[in-house]
């Protein structure tokens, strides 16, 4: 058996802050399994809403690549609006997706030994192996430097402090004791107002604001979704051999939702 390494290390060894940044996605594939709306919502915090009076217009396994053109219309055939009642008000949608999803991406960021600039991107051959099998929902795979991006598989992460950035290929050596959280971006309008993400649990939620309040008449409606994938991918620059070298670590971040019922 290949032998699995960690390293505690602290950011503040460093005389270089090191922050993330974000990048465009090309390919950002997600697989929704229901769609609801709500006529009520109460966000208690980004990690803790309830609903009330939802409805399910969609269930099922539709995997969808958003950073798509198309993407949009997809979901839209896959909610059946005939289902909503006639003279309610619904101004929430919830949907839920498989934590596992596909993404593939670049971001600009600065190493922190060299000083220089970089692009860090995703590689097919650094998504499995290590910590990424043992522990998926609490990794970070390693990017590579000025590769060209290629499809990796990713996941949505449990809120932890005691996560893992894969410092090889293989994941085989990871840098321990990284922080995880849900913190969503504060434009609601776009991101989404909360998120419901359990550990142990293979789906999440999420709610969003419909444009404006749906009451339904007597021709079932159209639903419109619009993404933004041009900031959906995030990236670190972190070192390793700690205070000699320089790498990166990559994942997904919140794509941009935009969700009306016309």
């Amino acid at each position: 058996m290949r032998a699995i390494k960690v390293f505690i290390s602290f950011l503040l060894l460093f005389t270089t802050q090191s922050f993330a940044a974000t990048g465009a996605a090309s390919v950002y594939k997600v697989t929704i399994t229901k769609i609801e709306l709500c006529e009520n919502a109460t966000i208690n915090s980004e990690t803790s809403y309830t609903t009330s009076g939802c409805i399910t217009v969609g269930t099922g396994n539709l995997t969808v690549d958003i950073a798509s053109a198309s993407a949009g219309a997809e979901i839209a055939k896959f909610a059946d609006t005939s289902t909503i009642p006639i003279g309610k008000t619904y101004r929430w949608a919830q949907p839920t997706l498989s934590r596992q999803f596909s993404i593939a991406g670049s971001v600009a960021v600065t190493k922190i030994i060299a000083g220089t600039d970089a692009v860090c991107a995703t590689n097919e051959n650094n998504d499995s192996g290590g910590f990424l099998n043992i522990a998926p929902y609490q990794s970070m795979q390693m990017g590579t430097f000025d590769g060209t991006p290629s499809e990796v598989t990713v996941y949505t992460p449990d809120e932890t402090t005691s996560g893992y950035h894969c410092v090889t290929s293989n994941c085989g050596t990871a840098l321990g004791s990284r922080t995880f959280n849900h913190d969503l971006p504060d434009d609601t309008s776009t991101y989404g107002h909360a998120v419901d993400v359990s550990e142990g649990e293979t789906t999440f939620k999420m709610i969003y604001l419909l444009g404006s309040p749906y009451i339904r008449k007597d021709i079932s409606p159209k639903i419109t979704i619009k993404f933004g994938t041009s900031a959906s991918v995030e990236a670190f620059p972190i070192s390793y051999p700690i205070g000699v070298g320089d790498r990166c670590v990559i994942g997904p971040y919140w794509p941009k939702v935009n969700i009306n019922i016309e």
